[in-house]
């Protein structure tokens, strides 16, 4: 049980294209510009997080986001108090011959 509390992504900054980072605050609590009728997400990893299943389950590869402007939107610290997320994205960023059925995550 040791590693209940391990995360992995700890030191990594989760980004989002800009082009996606109006929809981010929108949709989610945390954004500026938030109403919270419409705003069903209470922070934006939420809703990135929602994004990395939907892809994953639906065998999405992921693409080079160094070729796009991105902004952070959080750090990996977050996961740190959502440690059943830590298990659930590991097996999708582990490397392809060690999954099954997942998408490979590149996080920067």
């Amino acid at each position: 049980m040791a590693d209940r509390y391990f995360n992995p992504f700890q030191a990594i900054d989760i980004h989002v294209p800009v082009e996606f980072h109006d929809a981010f605050a929108r949709y989610s609590q945390t954004g500026g510009n938030a109403v919270i009728d419409q705003s069903p997400f209470p922070r934006m990893v939420d809703l990135w997080f929602l994004s990395v299943c939907v892809a994953a389950r639906l065998g999405l590869e992921p693409v080079d986001i160094g070729k796009f402007e991105t902004r952070k939107i959080i750090d990996g610290s977050i996961f740190g108090s959502d440690p059943w997320r830590v298990h659930t994205l590991i097996p999708a960023y582990s490397p392809k011959s060690d999954r099954s059925g997942c998408v490979r995550l590149k996080v920067l």
